[in-house]
């Protein structure tokens, strides 16, 4: 009988290690969760190396993180796993206060454009001063409508680079676009190639934000397969009804016109 348990007692210490002795692969969703279990545990070692696993499955290891802690961030800050809890879940997502949103953020741009590519989905490149995982921006990724489109429509990237007062869009074919930025912040929205399709300074309020970027979600979809050329007219084409739209020269009920199948073509002046 004890010669029997001797395997199984080395298994849990393992996994309670962090180690790779009788730990399903990090892959697989049992892999996931006893790493999600091992994220939280006593021994800083092992808590970061499998906080490091969990972010190497992108997404998915996040929303194991959340669901094996789901008891626990329900209760909230009095449960005595919160601290634990919540700073591996800022380190998996690489936010701070992760708990808020529930969303992960590529820090390089090529796994975002790689995630992108996978997902059929446009990526969201938050350019900042600071790193996202030491800043707060609670208010607006945590309103649950923006984190649900967020997580549902597009990849999420940030980077530190502070923005500059004039950002230039360029749209190819030698088009480009400038907005005006008073903010540390710019909301990139690209292709799946790191291609522009609009940039959003500052930080909006909630339902600004998720209005432009649910637009500019169907903008990206419609661009694929053009030609650079064409791609580059829609988009001229676009953010000068949009530029009118906000200078208040164009009534908005005419861009809901013009998106409509077979309008008659428009030329601003």
């Amino acid at each position: 009988m004890t010669t029997c348990l001797v395997p199984l007692a080395i298994y849990f210490a393992s996994a309670l290690a962090g180690g790779p002795v009788g730990r399903p692969p990090a892959d697989t969703p049992s892999g996931l969760h006893a790493d999600a279990r091992i994220a939280v545990a006593p021994d800083p070692a092992a808590a970061q190396a499998a906080c490091d696993r969990l972010r190497a499955e992108g997404p998915a290891g996040l929303n194991a993180l959340i669901e094996e802690h789901k008891d626990v961030l329900q209760h909230g800050a009095g449960d005595p796993m919160w601290p634990r809890v919540t700073e591996a879940l800022d380190k998996v997502a690489a936010q701070k206060d992760a708990y808020a949103s529930r969303l992960f953020w590529y820090t390089d741009l090529e796994q975002a454009k790689a995630a992108a590519r996978a997902s059929g989905k446009p990526i969201l490149s938050l350019h900042m001063s600071g790193r996202l995982d030491h800043s707060a921006r609670t208010n607006l990724y945590a309103d649950p409508k923006v984190s649900a489109l967020l997580r549902e429509r597009f990849v999420l990237h940030w980077e530190n680079e502070p923005p500059p007062a004039k950002v230039t869009i360029d749209l190819g074919d030698g088009q480009t676009v400038e907005r005006t930025n008073k903010s540390d912040a710019v909301h990139w929205v690209l292709d799946a190639d790191g291609r522009p399709v609009d940039a959003l300074p500052g930080v909006a309020k909630a339902g600004a934000f998720g209005a432009e970027l649910s637009e500019d979600a169907e903008l990206e979809r419609s661009l694929r397969g053009l030609t650079p050329a064409a791609r580059a007219a829609k988009l001229v084409k676009h953010h000068a009804i949009r530029r009118a739209v906000l200078d208040e020269e164009l009534p908005s009920f005419l861009v809901d016109w013009f998106a409509k199948p077979g309008a008659t073509p428009f030329k601003l002046a």
